[in-house]
């Protein structure tokens, strides 16, 4: 800790010294003292990275349904400014995922990743094509994010460090800076009383292989709730950090792990084949 480098042990007081300025001086003394011997005690008891990522792993659920968790599956309401509709969401812990998108009850959009590639697809009876390595990087993280623990993420390759603490409209967080293999880097603000992750930060396009081009956005998780065991966020929306405004909210409205699928609804269709959603 650095401290004021003036005597206060022996303050030169010019003029006569009042028994008012004694009294502020040796309160001013004593205060500095009691900060000097108590950084050390509050600096052994700030929890470590690890501890942080254990109590995070324990408030995101049930340990043996977190062990036990091999697919996900959710159906959400997805608004965006031009557009409102729903989303079928489905990944699996070996990195394979599906999303449909509806416009009402037609599907306008597919993207789909098969463990190995990644395709799309706009609409029911558009061309199948190659998703872009952009577009597989993101669809991979939300399969890591969806599925994979923090604490477990240097399995992946994953780099995380503790980057402090901050306080955002009275809630204080711990800040875990993670950057991925390739580079990708976003900070997750971890609430310091119920170890959720409730927002995080990063550089990002919001939909690559559409508008590639890259923004600052913080999205904020909130509403969890317990399904089967595991803490999920019932809402997520995303901000435009230099704007401040919403660019996209999703509303999970079902959610269950451990549904069985098909190998095949992952895995891209043989041309003038339309993909069964």
């Amino acid at each position: 800790m650095a401290l004021c480098t003036e005597d206060v042990t022996k303050p030169r007081l010019k003029g006569p010294a009042t028994r008012d300025t004694r009294k502020r001086i040796m309160k001013q003394l004593a205060t500095w003292l009691l900060i000097l011997f108590m950084a050390p005690a509050a600096m052994a008891s700030a929890p470590t990275l690890e501890q942080i990522l254990d109590a995070n792993a324990h408030a995101s659920g049930d340990k043996n349904a977190l062990a036990n968790r091999q697919t996900v599956e959710m159906k959400l309401v997805i608004k965006e400014p031009t557009f409102v509709g729903t989303a079928h969401y489905r990944a699996t812990r070996d990195g394979r995922m599906r999303i449909d998108i509806y416009s009402g009850v037609k599907r306008v959009f597919t993207e789909a990743f098969d463990g190995h590639h990644g395709w799309q697809q706009r609409g029911e009876d558009t061309e199948v094509t190659d998703m872009s390595p952009a577009g597989e990087a993101a669809v991979r993280r939300g399969v890591i994010g969806n599925m994979v623990l923090l604490r477990d993420r240097p399995k992946l390759g994953y780099r995380l460090s503790l980057a402090g603490m901050t306080s955002i409209g009275g809630t204080r967080y711990y800040l875990v800076d993670s950057i991925a293999p390739d580079g990708f880097a976003e900070r997750l603000y971890i609430n310091t009383e119920t170890f959720l992750t409730e927002r995080s930060r990063e550089a990002s396009a919001l939909h690559p292989d559409a508008n590639p081009a890259i923004k600052y956005y913080e999205k904020v998780q909130e509403g969890y709730a317990r399904v089967q065991g595991i803490m999920v966020a019932a809402r997520s929306i995303k901000f435009d950090l230099k704007t401040g405004t919403a660019v996209q909210t999703a509303d999970v409205k079902e959610c269950r792990f451990n549904a069985p699928f098909k190998r095949s609804v992952f895995m891209r269709p043989p041309p003038g084949h339309n993909p069964a959603p």
